[in-house]
């Protein structure tokens, strides 16, 4: 399958077989965009981490970027409804950037807004970290992707008469001592309050 969603080119190509990736036209279930309520820091120094709701931060093997540069990116499957946020900073380790934080819901799961728990999304959801990767390059294969062991939280709402989404997360990943990463050995990202675009 041929996608023009670097979902589809990711970790979860396999579990997207019955879904394509033309564009689809937006649609908006409405809700509050209300994103800062409801964000729970976990874990693994998150707490003192996503504590600036104006500015975003991210620390990739122990290196911190405190004015990483982040883009919001709506996705349209036929399947699910989707978007990443695309993270880059030459204050992190080249081979990183950018990191790439994804997520997609199948289609009729629940409505917005919605809060998850990244270590135990809900059912429906499916979370991706990846780096390597820039969104608009579809064709690209990450060099480092983390679809388990993420902690944190990730706030969803929908912009009302816009369609597009409201996003903030709070993530971090700490690689077990018995399966080492090539690349994302530990990761923290905190990116509050970001209006995703369909471009």
């Amino acid at each position: 399958m041929h996608g023009r969603s670097l979902w589809i080119a990711l970790a979860f190509a396999a579990s997207l077989t019955a879904c394509r990736s033309e564009l689809l036209s937006t649609s908006t279930d409405g809700g509050s965009v209300g994103i800062r309520d409801g964000m729970q820091p976990q874990d693994l120094g998150l707490a003192g981490f996503c504590d600036d709701v104006k500015s975003a931060r991210i620390e990739v093997n122990g290196r911190l970027a405190e004015t990483p540069f982040v883009r919001a990116r709506q996705q349209f499957l036929d399947c699910c409804e989707a978007a990443s946020f695309e993270v880059t900073s030459m204050q992190i380790p080249g081979e990183a950037v950018p990191v790439v934080l994804s997520w997609r819901r199948f289609v009729g799961v629940g409505g917005w807004p919605i809060t998850i728990d990244l270590a135990q999304p809900p059912e429906g959801f499916e979370v991706m970290m990846t780096s390597g990767c820039r969104l608009d390059d579809p064709s690209c294969t990450p060099n480092d992707t983390w679809t388990t062991g993420l902690t944190g939280t990730l706030t969803i709402a929908v912009l009302p008469d816009a369609g597009e989404f409201l996003m903030s997360v709070c993530a971090a990943a700490q690689e077990p001592s018995e399966m080492p990463h090539k690349v994302l050995h530990s990761v923290r990202l905190w990116a509050p309050n970001e209006p995703t675009t369909s471009s």
